[in-house]
């Protein structure tokens, strides 16, 4: 269940097109690249297109021309969300029929514990970033990338400027948040499916 929806969470932070609309903003990232607000999105939509989209096989950005090491890290993140997919479906359809048994048996408490355990995940998360962002960040291109091709030049692959740490910080938020709001809400509906309460509420008068 937790694989679902960690997966889910993810692949819907990578959509967030409205949130780098917003860091555009907030963060000041046409006076970074010089560029006008609209041509930074347009270059951004083509770089997740070529991310997230398994058709799109050539990565181009008009304004942001990419090194070799560059180009091969998207290929990287590229093959990262194409397991990201696989998991979501896969891992999502086993979570699915598996809380579908549950309710049919009036057994959604059992979910209750793992719940309890998993929320615990994101807040150790958003616990790590808290003792510093920019470590945590280089900790996390090491433990997913073997190689170093995500430390980017910004004079071969100027699209890093306008991808600034903040930004990214915010995706990290934004994903914990989520989380957080999901396993927040199973552990309410599956608290409130415990047998006890059932009994108390049949007891009442």
């Amino acid at each position: 269940m937790f694989c679902a929806l960690l997966s889910g969470v993810i692949l819907a932070v990578f959509a967030s097109v409205w949130l780098y609309r917003l860091d555009i903003v907030v963060l000041k990232i046409p006076q970074l690249v010089h560029m006008t607000p609209q041509v930074i999105l347009k270059n951004y939509r083509q770089m997740l297109s070529y991310v997230m989209l398994p058709w799109v096989t050539t990565l181009h950005m008009s304004q942001f021309p990419s090194s070799f090491n560059g180009t091969q890290h998207f290929t990287d993140v590229k093959r990262l969300v194409q397991w990201l997919y696989l998991i979501f479906l896969v891992t999502g359809g086993i979570s699915w029929q598996f809380i579908h048994w549950l309710r049919q048996r009036q057994q959604l408490w059992l979910a209750y514990r793992p719940l309890q355990v998993m929320i615990w995940i994101p807040v150790m998360v958003a616990g790590l970033m808290g003792l510093g962002f920019q470590n945590f960040f280089i900790q996390f291109h090491e433990l997913l990338f073997r190689n170093q091709d995500w430390l980017f030049d910004p004079r071969l692959d100027p699209i890093i400027v306008a991808l600034p740490e903040a930004y990214f910080m915010h995706c990290f938020l934004l994903g914990i948040t989520l989380l957080l709001l999901l396993l927040g809400g199973g552990l309410w509906w599956s608290h409130h499916s415990l047998p006890y309460l059932h009994q108390k509420r049949s007891s009442l008068p």
